[in-house]
């Protein structure tokens, strides 16, 4: 989760992992044998044994975690936080200079490409606008 971009805390991870783990239900050590029959033929049980979970539960916990965290408004934040003038615009050469050469480094062309995809041709561009459209959920045909 941490290396796409989230930033759960380790509690966190262990409640969603707990959250998933078809043995929460199981513990018991009256059925304790049941859980050990039922790992041979149920592979939905190996998930909490082996510290495993499915993509499918991944997918879930990153779409609870990423609402949680709310993601888009820190950006927007970020936005207006070097937004001195109070403007709601920014230049797109300050965007560039920020995405091309701090943290994780986009490549020019990959800077161009979202450019394309956020419809910003002007050297301003409105930063809200910008957010709403990174950050919406990619379809899914």
């Amino acid at each position: 989760m941490r290396s796409l971009g989230q930033s759960p805390t380790d509690d966190e991870l262990e409640k969603y992992f707990k959250e998933k783990s078809k043995l929460n239900y199981l513990i018991t050590p009256h059925l304790f044998v049941f859980v050990l029959i039922c790992t041979c033929f149920c592979s939905s049980f190996q998930m909490a044994i082996d510290g495993k979970i499915s993509f499918a539960d991944l997918l879930d916990v990153m779409h609870t975690h990423s609402v949680k965290e709310k993601i888009p408004q820190e950006i927007l934040d970020a936005f207006v936080a070097t937004d001195w003038a109070r403007s709601g615009q920014m230049m797109t050469r300050d965007l560039k200079h920020i995405l091309c050469g701090w943290g994780e480094k986009l490549i020019p062309k990959e800077f161009e490409q979202l450019l394309k995809e956020a419809n910003i041709s002007g050297p301003y561009f409105k930063y809200e606008d910008f957010v709403k459209i990174i950050s919406a959920p990619i379809p899914d045909y």
